[in-house]
């Protein structure tokens, strides 16, 4: 019974709150408004985060899975697993239950239409197992299928199911050409399967132990832990394993050792996590100020219904009563502003998701508003809804009945005290703005500075697209042939000025990495690595490369011809400095086209020194070496075609399509886009990053400038009698705007005073995201620090008007 009447009073307390929401429609949608900004904001922010940092990996039992990385030559860096080292590592360990290799990369689909470039991976026989997943129709891989020459077989991903065959059921035992090869269909992986990335296509790795190379890196290993064995032992034991690797095999193991990784930190490590989190911290001080300006708004209207919560006492309502009557109106307001919310939520998340790489975001639980997220909402409008709606509760129930009621709800004493506390709320939210205002104007110039970058090339006039064939389309001879057609057939169409190839595209990184050792010079303990670009002769002319010394490939640097290459002035300071470049000798290994080997250690000779490029973004902070080598001395298979043009980019793209298919259909081309996407794309993560803050700093400070009106016109609407007298006994307009206007000013100044320091504080956080740009940059924290002044003064101008315009007269006897 005490149950049923509560639940009644709570009832009774709901509608009494709607009835007193609709009858203030205009504070309602402000509040409501408010609340769903923030509360949006924080929904979007979760939804990311909780995909990428709180759940686990979409395997059985991920906290067992660790990935198992090789490093080489004494050196930090690591790179993937040989199949040598992997068969070995399989063998010889203690510390895991199973391990597994897959090799990603792609696929080319043919036999169906014209060719087509499909994501995938390789991988052996017990990868599904060991992972804990299982096909949703057909089979997984067995033994035999793993052994060299097996009959080859492929399994389907789900998504790719649908795309391709329609979600056709018979195409389990269906033939498909997969790189030129008859491949038998066994299965379709479930809808969720996720693996790192979401590959297309998977083939078994069929490695053979006879002729596993261990100079070759490729193979990406992950191992589940024996139960009870910790991370630390396993790489005890990891250790121990590479010890007796390196004492057997010393020509291609010395110094290599086994650096071990959990799964999950893997499988973030693409995403900047950093960000994330100064996101999350950005969109919640967001909601800090929403329900600091609530409180302030609550406040207000509490002072105005003095009156009405003062009968109520008088007629036998205990102030836990009032306290609870205003909660519930509070808890309203909260959850109509997270019903909104999650709306706006859904629409932020488009934006949001652009955060967190394709292929990262593949291998992760899928982001979206669901389950964990609206409790994840519900929770955080309750809590809102408490935490603005406590203090203006309980002040306002705090009542002296007597006074309240002679003085008509005017004002008075708690009034005055209530002005002073709604004062040190717009100084809380003015510091909180100042903070975003702040770090959103730090990331504003950090932006424009990166963009105002010379990357090192030019980057109009050029279409790049990538031809990608699979690694035994071609040997080393035919592979030479095809390159040259394709540059004759694109630079003969019309509008094309030139033609180049190139291994890899700037800002993209590079495809291959070379261990190399300048001749004469002393060989040092570790490897040392160098990105390695091959290119044709074309190629720095055509990108505005500018040659600093020496000269660049030519024709006559073919097939048969002297090795040479080309390095950059990072190189030379850090290799060569004080030494004249051309003419060195860098002993290097030479790369076979259709091999998973490299060829032996040859001399290349330097024959010139050109500028640096931009190698992994416009904001990276560190110069890369970089090797060039002449594609016609190293052919290597799925190249980027570049192709300068004399009109826009994009009208050439069909002809230059129409012409690779005519020189192989059979070669798929993709990634089409033009140089300037491609340093657009290299700056999207930073923003969108740049653009989220500023929004949540924008959404702040309006928020802000209602609350300094709310506030300046509450003082105005309580001081009127005080105004009228003031202006009866001689003070112009100009003396009653000067006193309101800076009752305004000087909260803002104490704003502004606290928020500037708490930004020399906060935006620290922000230094691994600034480019050129000092957390502490003064100029913009001036700049900050006047538009939010000249916000305030606006705000704070309109209530000051209207008081201005007050009619003593009138005022006088209002009282």
């Amino acid at each position: 019974m005490m149950f049923t009447g509560m639940f009644g009073q709570w009832l009774r307390d709901v509608r009494y709150g709607l009835r007193r929401l609709r009858q203030n429609p205009g504070f309602t949608a402000a509040t409501v408004i408010t609340l769903a900004l923030g509360i949006g904001a924080n929904t979007a922010m979760f939804s990311v985060v909780d995909s990428v940092l709180l759940r686990p990996l979409p395997y059985k039992a991920p906290q067992q899975l660790v990935v198992l990385w090789q490093t080489i030559g004494g050196s930090p860096q690591r790179v993937w697993a040989s199949p040598g080292n992997f068969l070995d590592w399989r063998v010889q360990n203690r510390a895991f239950s199973d391990l597994a290799a897959f090799s990603p990369g792609g696929f080319t689909l043919s036999g169906l239409g014209r060719a087509e470039r499909v994501t995938g991976a390789s991988a052996t026989w017990n990868a599904f197992s060991m992972l804990g997943r299982a096909p949703a129709l057909g089979r997984s891989f067995r033994p035999e299928d793993d052994l060299p020459g097996a009959p080859r077989v492929a399994i389907l991903s789900y998504g790719f199911w649908q795309r391709r065959f329609a979600g056709d059921p018979k195409v389990l035992g269906r033939t498909i050409e997969v790189d030129r090869e008859p491949h038998t269909v066994i299965g379709i992986m479930p809808r969720e399967f996720r693996f790192f990335y979401a590959p297309d296509l998977l083939t078994p790795l069929g490695l053979d132990p006879a002729n596993a190379t261990r100079s070759f890196e490729y193979l990406l290993v992950v191992g589940r832990l024996k139960p009870g064995v910790s991370l630390a032992q396993a790489q005890a034991e990891m250790n121990r394993v590479a010890g007796n690797l390196q004492r057997a095999n010393p020509k291609t193991n010395q110094g290599s050792g086994v650096r071990l990784e959990r799964a999950r930190d893997a499988a973030v490590e693409d995403i900047q996590i950093h960000a994330l989190w100064i996101l999350f911290g950005a969109v919640a001080l967001v909601l800090l100020v929403a329900c600091v300006n609530v409180a302030n708004l609550l406040l207000a209207k509490a002072a105005a219904r003095q009156r009405e919560l003062a009968v109520r006492a008088s007629l036998g309502a205990g102030r836990g009563r009032l306290v609870g009557q205003l909660l519930v109106e509070s808890v309203l307001l909260a959850s109509m502003g997270g019903a909104l919310g999650i709306a706006l939520a859904m629409c932020l998340l488009k934006l949001v998701l652009n955060l967190v790489p394709d292929f990262a975001r593949e291998g992760l639980a899928e982001i979206g508003v669901d389950w964990r997220v609206l409790g994840f909402t519900l929770a955080l409008s309750l809590v809102t809804g408490l935490l603005f709606g406590v203090f203006p509760a309980w002040r306002a129930a705090r009542l002296d009945l007597q006074a309240t009621l002679k003085m008509g709800g005017r004002g008075g004493s708690g009034s005055f005290r209530q002005a002073r506390f709604r004062g040190a709320l717009v100084v809380l939210e003015v510091a909180l703005s100042t903070v975003l205002l702040a770090s959103a104007g730090l990331m504003l110039r950090s932006f424009a500075a990166m963009e105002s970058i010379n990357p090192g090339f030019r980057r109009d006039h050029i279409l790049t697209m990538r031809l990608a064939m699979d690694e035994n389309r071609f040997g080393p001879g035919p592979l030479r042939i095809y390159y040259q057609r394709v540059l004759e057939k694109t630079a003969s169409l019309p509008g094309v000025a030139a033609a180049s190839l190139s291994l890899g595209i700037p800002l993209q990184r590079a495809q291959l990495s070379m261990p190399f050792h300048i001749a004469n010079q002393p060989k040092t303990a570790k490897e040392t690595f160098a990105p390695f670009e091959i290119v044709t002769a074309d190629f720095f002319r055509m990108m505005g490369i500018a040659l600093h010394e020496g000269r660049t490939f030519t024709d006559r640097d073919a097939e048969g011809s002297p090795r040479v290459a080309i390095v950059n002035e990072t190189f030379v300071r850090r290799y060569l400095k004080g030494e004249d470049p051309v003419g060195k000798q860098l002993l290097m290994q030479s790369v076979i086209a259709g091999s998973k080997e490299a060829g032996p250690e040859v001399p290349w000779e330097v024959v010139g020194v050109v500028a640096g490029v931009k190698y992994l973004g416009l904001d990276e902070k560190r110069a890369w070496p970089e090797i060039y080598v002449p594609m016609a001395q190293s052919p290597w298979p799925g190249v980027a075609l570049l192709v300068r043009t004399q009109g826009e980019p994009v009208s050439v793209a069909q002809a230059a399509r129409a012409a690779l298919a005519e020189v192989d259909p059979e070669v798929p081309v993709t990634a089409v886009e033009t140089m300037d996407q491609v340093v657009d794309d290299s700056l999207m993560q930073t923003r969108l990053r740049t653009w989220l803050i500023s929004g949540f700093a924008a959404v702040a400070l309006l928020i802000a400038a209602l609350g300094i009106y709310a506030l300046i016109s509450f003082l105005v609407a309580q001081a009127t009698h005080d105004l009228g007298v003031r202006m009866a006994l001689g003070a112009d307009r100009g003396d009653v705007l000067r006193l309101v206007l800076g009752r305004a000013m000087v909260l803002t100044a104490w704003g502004l005073g606290v928020g500037v320091a708490g930004a020399l504080v906060c935006t620290r956080i922000l230094s691994s995201l600034l480019f050129q740009v000092q957390p502490s940059d003064p100029l913009t924290l001036a700049a900050v620090s006047a538009l939010l002044a000249l916000v305030a003064l606006v705000a704070g101008l309109i209530p000051a008007l209207r008081a201005s315009r007050i009619d003593p007269v009138v005022a006088l006897r209002a009282e």
